[in-house]
């Protein structure tokens, strides 16, 4: 599609706007009007976004029915906006989009991160069945697991126990942005049976998962990372070392 045609899709989205304004609609109605009865993609799309912004209970029934939309870019900003509004009864089609095998990988991400927005519970065991499946074999042009990625962070913000042990698991992934949202995740969980693994961490090839393993030590707060943090300050890259001594700095007082 040219940048043209794009230009014109943006302006019958506003043209949209403009009509159901002079029908004396307020914001979210008109929002809502343009999301169920827009055309093109784009109008559908920038109106699913707002409607997260807004944060609007009242566009929650139509949203969760423009997960099933044709257009991928529809159902991946659906997804997000139903995270954004933090309403339960996303919940159970928000799960039946990352369950769905078939689906777009930047869908189910966003359906992922959308359950660990609205933080009911009973999206924690289909987030961790996400994690054992890989994406990479699939899509081919995708150069890492972002929808397991998406899975961690989730499961990071719900904060639910059940989610350590796999997330322990997910530290030796092969994909370093499984294992750099690993690190993140059990640094917001806390949970101490972490520390072991998050000190072996320290040691990953990559500079990012070793920063953010020494920042999840640090908000776990357990004694026993001083001494991994401390030889951390001797680490090669320079962030590594900053974060290690900015977080044994935090720890002091343990």
């Amino acid at each position: 599609m040219s940048v043209l045609t794009d230009f014109i899709e943006i302006f019958r989205f506003v043209d949209l706007f403009k009509a159901f304004r002079s029908a004396g609609m307020d914001d979210v109605d008109e929002l809502i009007a343009i999301l169920k009865y827009g055309k093109s993609k784009y109008s559908r799309w920038e109106a699913a976004e707002a409607l997260g912004r807004i944060g609007d209970a009242r566009a929650v029934n139509l949203l969760i029915e423009k997960l099933k939309d044709k257009k991928l870019l529809v159902r991946w900003k659906a997804a997000e906006a139903l995270g954004e509004i933090k309403d339960n009864r996303g919940v159970a089609p928000l799960i039946e989009v990352l369950n769905d095998k078939d689906e777009d990988w930047s869908a189910r991400k966003a359906a992922a991160e959308a359950l660990g927005k609205i933080g009911d519970k009973s999206a924690v065991e289909p987030l961790i069945e996400a994690l054992k499946y890989s994406e990479l074999s699939i899509f081919s042009d995708l150069e890492h697991d972002y929808t397991r990625y998406g899975a961690e962070l989730a499961l990071g913000w719900i904060g639910d126990r059940r989610a350590v042990e796999p997330l322990i698991e997910a530290l030796q992934d092969e994909d370093l942005i499984v294992r750099w949202g690993a690190a993140i995740s059990l640094g917001m969980i806390g949970d101490s049976r972490a520390v072991g693994p998050l000190i072996e961490a320290l040691k990953d090839e990559n500079w990012n998962v070793q920063k953010t393993a020494a920042e999840a030590l640090g908000k776990i707060g357990d004694k026993r990372a001083i001494d991994p943090l401390m030889g951390a300050l001797r680490d090669e890259d320079g962030y590594v070392r900053k974060t290690a001594g900015r977080v044994l700095e935090e720890m002091k007082s343990l």
